[in-house]
């Protein structure tokens, strides 16, 4: 009797054990769903909110927001899973297909837009896929390789280059005091206006400095000016959002507000550590789905969207996308967005954002997300309307990236050391460092500063505050060198 006894004690045991492991599996699956995603659901659906309770429960299946609207009715466009597209309806939300029509589809697509002519208007009415932009590249660097280096920062999931052309009137050389700026195009693949705009643009600034403009040869005499029109190639071919892992790259990067607990995917990995290696001052990257300048923070510790989320130099942020959104004529004129700009939470929330990245963590980088057209994939024909619009707005920003302070620092005559410098009232924000050639950037708007600066050499730590300076409409920017002595030691 006791061995039937401890036979059904055992057997209770395995299944309360069975038990209670399939309550932690499913807890662990819930708290997965329930976690910021990276993957892309297969279900591009509209869904309009029609109360505070239903937009609960549309942010409650963290779906991937593609777009967001608060005109009326809180209409939002996201990427949902089966499973998350049967829970809103279920629970009475109307819920549309927003399955996005790419212009464009036939046969001849992969081979016709190969043409090698980029001086002729037609080159600028189609699209281009990957071989004919490698291809617009190479003879670009070929035809001006004076002002232009083609660089490949890494490869994407199906070996495609991630292209970079640098243009400077001496490219390949870090000059002195020249600060780097950066374009990026295409993150989402199916979004693929702003390759076409960066690819528009290269040729653009090539043509007119040797047509000797003058904004443009000092434009490109006094900045290094790196484009890269496709982020996710593969994507692109794919016709997709994601990449060919089913990624979104643009919730792929470590962020203040959720634990980054992956792997990152090649074209993020690559586009980090190309990055963290140059000291970029300025850089936006080109979305579609909407038309406005988007600046951070993206996310919030609320984890909501709606809320601002205001970043320590939010006066810049508003004022350097001000400046791209003002010279677009549709987006200066948005009724959805005043002044054609949105802080990111403020409309809707995500998580692993390239832009925040740039802000918080390499230390020299401001960058905002540019949203260049409400349909991500528009007809070839329409693109010269496109960019006519964005033109002067793509020139203006680059243009910025030589505002606020900067200056040579010396480091009581040490060949390496570490620095970090801050602004005065603004320590909250990322402090700046300097490039190779020992040159510091800081972006700022009009007003009166302090700078304080530390140096550390290994053996010796320097602390110094620098007199204050004024920067002005009429001179937005100004040189202050920064030199430790043995006086500044601490």
């Amino acid at each position: 009797r006791k061995s039937k006894e401890r036979m059904r004690a055992n057997a209770f045991k395995r299944v309360a054990f069975l038990v209670v492991g399939f309550v932690v599996l499913l807890a662990l699956l819930q708290a997965a769903e329930a976690s910021p995603t990276r993957f892309v659901g297969n279900n591009r659906i509209r869904v309009v909110a029609e109360s505070e309770e239903q937009w609960e429960l549309v942010q409650s299946i963290d779906a991937i927001i593609d777009h967001q609207s608060r005109m009326d009715l809180l209409e939002v466009v996201l990427y949902a899973t089966d499973q998350q597209k049967q829970f809103l309806v279920e629970k009475g939300l109307k819920v549309e297909d927003a399955t996005e029509v790419i212009e464009d589809e036939n046969p001849e697509f992969s081979t016709r837009s190969n043409a090698d002519d980029y001086t002729s208007s037609t080159y600028w009415k189609t699209h281009h896929n990957y071989d004919a932009l490698t291809k617009f590249l190479e003879n670009i660097n070929r035809d001006f390789p004076t002002i232009t280096d083609l660089i490949s920062v890494g490869q994407t999931v199906q070996g495609r280059q991630l292209w970079v052309l640098e243009i400077s009137n001496n490219p390949g050389v870090r000059e002195e005091g020249e600060p780097f700026f950066k374009y990026i195009g295409n993150m989402h693949g199916d979004e693929v206006v702003g390759r076409e705009m960066l690819m528009h643009l290269i040729y653009e600034l090539c043509s007119q400095y040797v047509a000797k403009t003058e904004d443009i040869v000092k434009l490109v005499d006094n900045t290094h000016i790196f484009i890269m029109p496709s982020m996710n190639p593969d994507g692109y071919e794919l016709r997709k959002r994601e990449n060919a892992r089913g990624i979104d790259l643009n919730r792929d990067f470590p962020d203040q507000f959720e634990e980054y607990d992956h792997a990152p995917q090649p074209e993020s990995q690559a586009l980090m550590q190309w990055s963290l290696g140059q000291h970029f001052v300025l850089s936006a990257n080109m979305h579609g789905g909407s038309v406005v300048a988007n600046y951070p923070y993206d996310g919030n510790a609320q984890m909501r969207s709606g809320v601002y989320s205001k970043s320590p130099d939010d006066d810049v942020f508003k004022a350097i996308a001000t400046t791209f959104a003002s010279a677009n004529p549709t987006m200066r004129a948005s009724k959805e967005f005043p002044g054609g700009i949105t802080n990111g939470a403020q409309w809707y929330i995500l998580y692993g954002g390239m832009q925040d990245w740039n802000y918080l963590y390499t230390h020299s980088d401001m960058e905002i997300t540019v949203e260049l057209s409400n349909t991500k994939w528009p007809t070839a024909s329409t693109l010269p309307n496109y960019w006519n619009d964005n033109r002067q707005s793509l020139i203006n920003y680059m243009k910025y990236v030589h505002n606020g302070v900067k200056g040579k620092v010396d480091c009581d005559g040490h060949d390496t050391y570490d620095v970090s410098i801050i602004v005065k009232g603004r320590e909250d924000a990322p402090y700046v460092t300097v490039d190779p050639n020992g040159w510091y950037f800081r972006l700022l708007e009009p007003g009166t500063y302090t700078l304080i600066a530390s140096c550390n050499t290994g053996s010796s730590a320097y602390l110094k505050q620098l007199p204050p300076f004024t920067l002005t409409a009429q001179k937005p920017s100004t040189i202050l060198d920064i030199n430790f002595t043995s006086s500044d030691k601490f």
